[in-house]
């Protein structure tokens, strides 16, 4: 029995839209045989100031899952996703920065104040972690933050020169809190 506000093209409406809803949904690109064993983690070390620390996994699904530490605007795990072309860039951009070659960034700390940051490209059987501390995959860096979107947990990179200026004033005024003591 039709339910008396209803009426026959109402309930034919509703019927179109619920097929056309199930339709895009099962549209949705599957990962291409090449990206469905990929996963690229990036972690973000700390500093002597207020660096985001914090670590972002991108699988070939586009799947994206966080985990941010400290420094950065959302604390703890979340997840989002990304484009499939997205994806396909980030792969470009591993190669683009010479992430493969047999020559490793020298794994010493920078007068910089830079965090190290730690990559893991993994494909299938295949996986290499490079260390980077000298800033040589700086470039690779951005394009993964900025292909994940990471900006919308970490914050700004504005946000975050406010917070250093904010402790750099600190320390001026208040020398004796930023004594070490062992």
């Amino acid at each position: 029995m039709i339910h008396p506000r209803l009426s026959t093209s109402t309930l034919g409406l509703l019927f179109v839209t619920l097929t056309l809803a199930q339709v895009a949904l099962s549209q949705v690109e599957p990962a291409p045989p090449e990206l469905r064993g990929l996963i690229v983690t990036m972690e973000r070390g700390g500093c002597d100031g207020m660096c985001p620390v914090y670590t972002v996994t991108i699988h070939g699904t586009g799947t994206v899952e966080y985990e941010g530490y400290e420094w950065v605007k959302f604390i703890g795990r979340h997840q989002g996703s990304i484009p499939l072309d997205n994806v396909r860039t980030l792969v470009e951009c591993f190669f683009d920065a010479d992430f493969f070659s047999p020559e490793e960034p020298q794994l010493h700390a920078t007068t910089t104040g830079d965090p190290g940051v730690t990559f893991t490209y993994t494909c299938g059987d295949f996986s290499t972690t490079v260390v980077d501390r000298t800033g040589r995959f700086g470039r690779l860096r951005e394009c993964i933050d900025q292909l994940s979107n990471t900006e919308m947990w970490t914050g700004t990179e504005e946000r975050h020169g406010e917070q250093q200026r904010l402790l750099d004033r600190m320390k001026i005024a208040r020398p004796d809190l930023f004594k070490h003591q062992y």
